[in-house]
C-alpha cells in the first residue's frame, strides 16, 4: 500500500509515539489529521509540520477518544478537509493503575470506538476506499506486566479486538485491514511516569525495573519503523507485531490446548457473581456439593432469592446466601463482600462470572465483562490476602474461548475476554510476587447452553450479517451444558499448583492453554 496521497488519522498524536507516527506518514507522502486533547502541543506541532512538509498537509483536531461525539466530528472534519480516510491509528493511551477505569475507557474503549466510527468512512460496501487500522497495543498485550494488571488487561483486549475485527472485516468484504503494534518499553511521557502510577502493586516497581533493564528502552523512531510495515504490507491482517530494541517479530498464537496438593472445599466460603442462572448457578451448585458455603451475587433478585431458597433446602440451612449486586457498582460490590464475610466468617474463593454479550451495547460489555472482573478481583484481594489478615485463597475469572482466539462476529466481546485473560495472568504473577497467598486463574468455555448463548443472534450489532459464520462455528465446536463447565472450575480452585492459568473446555477437549512467548524466534 503506497502512502503517497493517502489520508491518515492518528489519535494521541501531539507527542510521543503518536507524533513519531504522524511524522513518518508525512515523510512517506500522506496527509495527517492529528487528534489529541493537548491543544497547545497539537497546534504547535501542526504549525511545525506544515512548515516542514508543505502547507495544508497536517490538520489538528481537539479530540477526547472517550467521547463518541468528538471522534465523529473529528472524522467528519478530516473527510471534509482531505476527501476521505485511508488509515486510522488508534494510538491514544494512558498508564494509570490507580485510575484504572479511566485506563480502560481510553486504552480499550477508545480503540473500539475509533474503529467502529471510522467504518462508515472506510468501508468499501458503503462507498469508502478501504484501508488499514493500526491499534497501538504493547508487549503487555502479548505477555504480562505483573505490576500493572489493568494496563495488561486493556492491551490484551486491544490485541483480541484486533484479531476478531480483522477476521470479521474480511468475511464482510469491508476492505479494511486491522493490525496491532506491540512495542516494548518506549521513551515517552507515559514511560517516564510509570513509577508514580502503579497503584495496587506499587511494591513490584523493582521487578518492573528489572524487566526494563532486560528488554531495554526503544526510541519512538524505532517503534514506528515496525508501524510502517503493518500499514504498507497488504498481506498483513489480524497480526500483532512485537517491537523490541534488538528485534521485531510477529506474535504466534497457539490454537490448541495442552493437557496435585489440593485445596479442600469443605468449610470454605465462596462468592460467585452472576450466579442466579446459567454457568454461575452451576458453579454455585458444584461448590455446595463439595462442602463450601456460597454467597450468590446477581442483579436478578427474584431468580436469586428463589435459587437460594431451593439450595438451602437441598444442601442444608444457611449454606447459601443471596445478595443483590450489580458488578458495575463499587458500593454494591463492597457491601456484598462485607456481608458475605460477616455472615460466613471470611472469603476463600471468588468466581467472577457475571457477563453479557451484546455488541450493540458494547460499552456495557466492557463495563460488566472486564471492569466488573477487575473490580471484583481487587475487592477479593482486599479481603483474602494474607498480608492484610486474610486466609489467602483462589479467584477464578470466567472468560471464554473468545479470550484465547478471535470470535469474528463479536469483536468487543472478544476484546473483553482477552482483557480478562491478560488481567488474570498479570494479577496472578503480582499476587505471587507480593506473597498474598491468592491464586488467580481463568476458565475459558466454548459455547454453553445459557441465556447468553440463545440470544446471541439478536445481539451481534456491527457484524450481525455474519450470523451464518457463527452458526458454523457452533456446529463445529458443539454446545456444552452448564454442569460440564462447572466441573472444570474444581481443578482451577483445588489444584494449588495452578496460578495464572487459562483452562479451555469444549465438547471435544479440555486443557490448559499454551500462551505465546515473547522469547519466540519467529520473525517477520
Amino acid at each position: 500500500m503506497a502512502l503517497n496521497g493517502k489520508t491518515a488519522v492518528v489519535t494521541g498524536a501531539a507527542m510521543g509515539i503518536g507524533r513519531s507516527i504522524a511524522e513518518l506518514l508525512l515523510q512517506n507522502g500522506a496527509k495527517v489529521a492529528i487528534l489529541d486533547m493537548n491543544e497547545a502541543a497539537g497546534q504547535s506541532l501542526v504549525e511545525t509540520l506544515n512548515k516542514e512538509h508543505g502547507p495544508d498537509r497536517v490538520l489538528f483536531l481537539l479530540c477526547n477518544v472517550e467521547s463518541g461525539e468528538e471522534i465523529k466530528a473529528a472524522f467528519q472534519k478530516t473527510v471534509e478537509t482531505f476527501g476521505g480516510i485511508d488509515i486510522l491509528v488508534n494510538n491514544a493511551g494512558i498508564f494509570n493503575e490507580i485510575m484504572w477505569e479511566k485506563t480502560i475507557g481510553i486504552n480499550l474503549a477508545g480503540c473500539i470506538r475509533g474503529a467502529y466510527l471510522v467504518i462508515e468512512h472506510m468501508n468499501k460496501l458503503t462507498g469508502g476506499r478501504g484501508g488499514v487500522i493500526v491499534n497501538v497495543a504493547s508487549i503487555a498485550g502479548i505477555g504480562l506486566l505483573s505490576c500493572c494488571p489493568v494496563y495488561t488487561a486493556t492491551k490484551h483486549g486491544v490485541v483480541g479486538f484486533t484479531r476478531a475485527f480483522a477476521a470479521a472485516s474480511v468475511a464482510s468484504g469491508y476492505g479494511i485491514r486491522m493490525n496491532a503494534l506491540c512495542p516494548g518499553f518506549a521513551q515517552t511521557d507515559l514511560f517516564s511516569s510509570v513509577q508514580s502510577r502503579l497503584g495496587q502493586f506499587s511494591n513490584l516497581a523493582g521487578a518492573n525495573q528489572e524487566l526494563i533493564e532486560k528488554l531495554g528502552v526503544l526510541t519512538s523512531a524505532e517503534v514506528v519503523q515496525g508501524f510502517l510495515e503493518l500499514v504498507t504490507d497488504e498481506t498483513k491482517n489480524g497480526q500483532a507485531l512485537i517491537v523490541l530494541p534488538k528485534e521485531k517479530k510477529y506474535a504466534t498464537f497457539p490454537v490448541s490446548p495442552t493437557d496435585t496438593a489440593e485445596m479442600a472445599l469443605d468449610g470454605k466460603t465462596a462468592i460467585v457473581t452472576g450466579a442466579a442462572m446459567g454457568i454461575g448457578k452451576a458453579i454455585t451448585e458444584i461448590l455446595l456439593k463439595n462442602g463450601a458455603k456460597v454467597a450468590v451475587l446477581d442483579v436478578n433478585k427474584v431468580e436469586g432469592e428463589n435459587l437460594v431458597k431451593d439450595l438451602n433446602k437441598e444442601y442444608g440451612a444457611d449454606r447459601a446466601l443471596f445478595l443483590s449486586c450489580n458488578v458495575e457498582s463499587d458500593e454494591e460490590f463492597k457491601a456484598a463482600f462485607q456481608k458475605a464475610a460477616e455472615t460466613f466468617g471470611g472469603i476463600d474463593i471468588l468466581c467472577n462470572n457475571a457477563g453479557i454479550l451484546n455488541e450493540e451495547k458494547w460499552r456495557d460489555m466492557v463495563s460488566i465483562n472486564l471492569a466488573g472482573v477487575i473490580r471484583g478481583t481487587y475487592l477479593g484481594l482486599e479481603h483474602m490476602r494474607k498480608t492484610n489478615g486474610g486466609r489467602g485463597g483462589v479467584i477464578v475469572n470466567v472468560a471464554s474461548m473468545a479470550g484465547l482466539g478471535p470470535l469474528l462476529t463479536c469483536p468487543v466481546y472478544t476484546a473483553t475476554k482477552h482483557g480478562v485473560i491478560g488481567f488474570t495472568r498479570a494479577v496472578a504473577a503480582a499476587s505471587a510476587a507480593s506473597n498474598y497467598g491468592i491464586r488467580v486463574n481463568a476458565l475459558c468455555p466454548s459455547f454453553v447452553e445459557t441465556e447468553l448463548f440463545t440470544t446471541i443472534k439478536h445481539n451481534l450489532g456491527q457484524f450481525a450479517h455474519l450470523e451464518g459464520v457463527a452458526n458454523q462455528l457452533v456446529e463445529k465446536l458443539g454446545v456444552l451444558n452448564t454442569p460440564e463447565v462447572a466441573e472444570c472450575i474444581l481443578e482451577l480452585v483445588t489444584d494449588e499448583t495452578k496460578n495464572g492459568e487459562a483452562f479451555m473446555v469444549s465438547t471435544e477437549r479440555k486443557g490448559y492453554f499454551p500462551f505465546p512467548s515473547l522469547s519466540s524466534t519467529n520473525k517477520p
